[in-house]
């Protein structure tokens, strides 16, 4: 089944990346379109756990467009996926030399060296990210900034960052769990109460809201 939905895939990719020239009636290749084309198979591969073939693919789009960013920052993420963080360190930067200003890279360099506990160098990129006036996805970058200083054990900080991410998308579910969880953990119970509330008429039962209400009745009890 797989096999037979990758092999319609490539049969699209085929097609898709070839443009006809109306006047002279010839087709070209376009090589940002097969690139964008085979970076999706190849992130899917390796989601999948098909990470040679993940590879393949990653290396065939940026041999079709080697000054491409998504390609050079699909590497980079295909390295952190597979615990090479040298690597994918090269990579990142490689990307965003290509594209100094591009939020997304920023966005996920920035995700890259939280993760590697490089928690000023990841408060940057984000910083960098959320000041680009064409990135679409502020509220994003604000939630995790905020999940970085968890990490980093700044919570006060991780408090700010999350209310800022629900400014600017009140429907961020992890961003209202967050602070919940810090309300609980500053023993600010009617607030964690009301946030809990709001966010169970927001999103419905969820197991993970009940934990927290279970946590949150524990502590508040132990207070009488």
């Amino acid at each position: 089944m797989f096999k037979g939905l990758v092999t319609l895939f490539l049969l699209s990719l085929t097609f898709g990346c070839v443009t006809v020239d109306s006047e002279a009636g010839t087709a070209k290749f376009n090589p940002l379109k097969a690139a964008d084309a085979r970076i999706e198979l190849g992130i899917n591969y390796l989601a999948l756990g098909y990470n040679v073939r993940a590879k393949q693919n990653l290396d065939l789009a940026y041999r079709y467009a080697p000054n491409y960013v998504r390609a050079s920052s699909a590497i980079a993420y295909y390295y952190q996926q597979v615990s090479e963080p040298n690597v994918a360190d090269i990579w990142y930067q490689k990307a965003l030399a290509q594209s100094p200003y591009d939020g997304t890279v920023l966005n996920d360099y920035g995700v890259f060296l939280c993760r590697q506990k490089k928690y000023r160098s990841a408060q940057k990129q984000f910083k960098q990210a959320i000041k680009q006036t064409r990135y679409e996805y502020v509220a994003a970058s604000y939630e995790n900034a905020g999940i970085c200083a968890i990490m980093q054990g700044d919570f006060r900080l991780a408090e700010t960052y999350f209310h800022k991410s629900l400014e600017y998308e009140p429907s961020r579910f992890r961003s209202h769990i967050e602070l919940a969880k810090l309300s609980i953990h500053f023993g600010a119970f009617s607030e964690a109460r009301q946030r809990l509330q709001t966010i169970h008429s927001r999103f419905g039962p969820r197991v993970e809201v009940q934990q927290l209400q279970d946590e949150l009745d524990r502590k508040s009890s132990m207070n009488y």
